[in-house]
């Protein structure tokens, strides 16, 4: 659904009077609680970084900026180099302290840390790609937007107008019609959760049987 698929829904459901920044408003406030609260596995995106353009050659800094979705947390990052490791997390205040005559070592980075929401690698690389793998982080939509803007797979973007529509009722202070549209939203809450938290499932196990003449069966 389009953004302006759902504010016709909503206008369906008797809210054709309402202000149209209002709707979008109401429907910023569902997606966004619906998508960003939570580590869904649909958030997860990667870009590979290179380190000579996305990285400030002084203090290590990553450019965010270049990453193609709004970041939203760090999962993991890869040196995608002749190494091929996973660079490992460090406190901010330990890495202060105990590599304060070094802050500015440039070389093959092997720690991260965050200062706010800003990530850093440390030693500073000046060369290399790494694969930063993140939660992509919805950002407000507005009522020209597409399907293509919303992260929530779009088999249920019928969580978003009914998460909007309680939040209109909420403020109509219509209790019975909240509480309706309340329900309804935790029952879609609670069946995408079903559907869409586990993407991997185990393995069966195998059992391999050893043959007499050195092999295993088929």
């Amino acid at each position: 659904m389009d953004v302006q698929d759902i504010i016709d829904e909503i206008d369906l459901a008797g809210y054709d009077d309402l202000e149209e920044d209002d709707k979008v408003k109401f429907i910023n406030q569902a997606v966004k609680g619906i998508t960003n609260r939570e580590p869904w596995a649909f958030r997860e995106v990667f870009d590979d970084i290179d380190a000579a353009t996305s990285v400030d050659p002084g203090t290590g800094a990553l450019d965010m900026s270049d990453l193609t979705f709004a970041f939203g947390g760090l999962m993991d990052i890869v040196n995608l180099g002749t190494s091929g490791y996973t660079i490992k997390w460090i406190r901010r205040d330990v890495h202060f302290k105990d590599r304060s005559a070094n802050l500015d070592q440039t070389g093959t980075p092997y720690n991260y840390f965050f200062v706010g929401r800003q990530l850093y690698l440390y030693p500073i690389p000046t060369s290399g790609t790494f694969r930063v793998t993140y939660l992509a982080h919805q950002t407000d939509l507005a009522a020209s937007d597409t399907a293509d803007d919303i992260l929530l797979p779009a088999e249920w973007h019928e969580a978003i107008t009914t998460g909007a529509l309680y939040r209109i009722n909420m403020r109509e202070d219509d209790p019975e019609n909240a509480y309706m549209f309340k329900s309804a939203f935790d029952e879609i809450m609670t069946n995408m959760r079903q559907d869409l938290e586990k993407v991997q499932w185990d393995s069966p196990d195998s059992i391999l049987v050893y043959e007499d003449d050195g092999g295993y069966e088929d």
